[in-house]
């Protein structure tokens, strides 16, 4: 046991010893030197040379034949509102009297949405006329709208 001992001491001691060995060297001391800049040598100056100016020559604009837009429609608008012919036979559609069906003016939509918000709709969107119309189902039987209507305005 008292081997053991003397052992383990030995090594411990070897351990010490060897770590005591590595101890770091100085490292040298940098010292700054001094470092040349380049001087500054100027360039010669750029005188330029006269040049000509190009003269235009006035061109021609090519004169373009406006061409109608076949997008706009300018037609009355009761020629498109939807007629009784124009819906389902199986619904039985009817117009049920001369009220529900009219012309749409401006003056009326002021009047209905009142001034303000009647004139500022007519006048943002340059709103002309329309027409309108409202037709009801005339049976039961079949699972269809119970009432149709068509709106047609001119802008």
């Amino acid at each position: 046991m008292k081997s053991a001992r003397i052992l383990v001491m030995l090594i411990l001691m070897a351990m010490i010893i060897s770590a005591c060995g590595n101890v770091p060297t100085k490292q040298p001391t940098l010292v700054p030197t001094a470092t040349a800049y380049p001087t500054y040598t100027p360039q010669p100056t750029y005188t330029p040379y006269p040049t000509t100016v190009p003269t235009t020559v006035p061109t021609v604009a090519p004169s373009i034949t406006p061409t109608p837009d076949l997008r706009i429609v300018d037609t009355d608008p009761q020629m498109f509102i939807l007629k009784q012919v124009d819906f389902p036979k199986a619904g039985l559609y009817y117009l049920p009297n001369e009220t529900w069906i009219g012309k749409d003016t401006n003056d009326q939509i002021i009047v209905e949405w009142g001034v303000n918000k009647g004139q500022d709709y007519v006048t943002n969107t340059g709103r002309i006329g329309g027409w309108w119309d409202a037709y009801n189902r005339g049976t039961l039987a079949v699972k269809m709208p119970k009432e149709l209507s068509c709106d047609v305005i001119l802008c």
